[in-house]
C-alpha cells in the first residue's frame, strides 16, 4: 500500500540559527558578496565562518565579541553589527564535535598528533589546523564533505553575564560553516555598545 503523502526522507536538510558580529559595513559587503571575504583562514576550531547558536544569549554573545575586538583597537565602538543566519545543511554534511564519541574520536586523533609536544603555544596555535586535518582525513575517508559543524568556543574575556551562566552550561556551542552557500541571512541589526 502507497501513500503519496508519505515520504521517506534518507538524508535530512538541518535548519541551524546563528549569529555573528561585525562591522557595518563589513555586514553591508556580506549581504552582496555572501561570506566570501570573512571565512577564517585559521581559526579556533579551523577553517570557517563562526557563528553563536541561537538561542536566548547568542544576541550577547555576538556582542561580546564585537566588543572584546573593540578592547584590541580592531574595530571602532560603533560601528559593530549581528548578522542573524540561517544555515541549511545536510544531515550527512554536518559533524557535531560535541557528542561523546566524536569526542573520543576527534581526541584519539590530536593526541597522536601532539602526544610528542611540550610546547602548549605551539599547541594552541595548531589547535585550528588540527581540526581542518581531522575533517579533510575524514572526508577522504568516508567520500562526504563537511559543510558544517558544532563545536564549544570559550566566549571572550570580560562577557561578565555569559561567564555566570558558563558555571552551568560549560562553553556556548558554535557552529563552523566551511561552505558558504550553506549561509542565508535573515537580518542585521547594529550593536549598541
Amino acid at each position: 500500500m502507497s501513500d503519496s503523502s508519505t515520504q521517506i526522507v534518507t538524508n535530512p536538510m538541518l535548519i541551524l540559527k546563528g549569529t555573528h558580529a561585525t562591522t557595518i559595513s563589513s555586514a553591508q559587503d556580506i549581504i552582496k558578496q555572501k561570506f566570501q571575504q570573512t571565512m577564517a583562514k585559521n581559526g579556533y576550531a579551523g577553517s570557517g565562518v563562526y557563528f553563536w547558536r541561537y538561542n536566548e544569549y547568542a544576541k550577547y554573545l555576538a556582542t561580546c565579541w564585537y566588543d572584546y575586538r573593540v578592547r584590541r583597537g580592531d574595530v571602532k565602538a560603533n560601528e559593530g553589527a549581528i548578522i542573524y543566519v540561517n544555515i541549511h545543511v545536510k544531515e550527512n554534511e554536518f559533524l557535531d564535535f560535541e557528542t561523546p564519541l566524536m569526542k573520543d574520536i576527534f581526541g584519539a586523533f590530536a593526541m597522536k598528533l601532539i602526544k610528542n609536544d611540550d610546547d602548549d603555544v605551539k599547541i594552541r596555535k595548531l589547535k585550528g589546523g588540527i581540526y581542518d586535518l581531522f575533517i579533510e582525513t575524514l572526508e577522504k575517508k568516508t567520500g562526504t564533505t563537511c559543510k558544517a559543524f558544532q563545536v564549544r568556543i570559550s566566549p571572550p574575556k570580560k562577557c561578565q553575564t555569559y561567564s555566570k551562566i558558563q558555571l552551568f552550561l560549560g562553553d556556548p556551542l558554535c557552529y563552523v560553516v566551511r561552505d558558504e552557500s550553506c549561509i542565508h541571512i535573515e537580518k542585521v541589526e547594529e550593536i549598541k555598545l
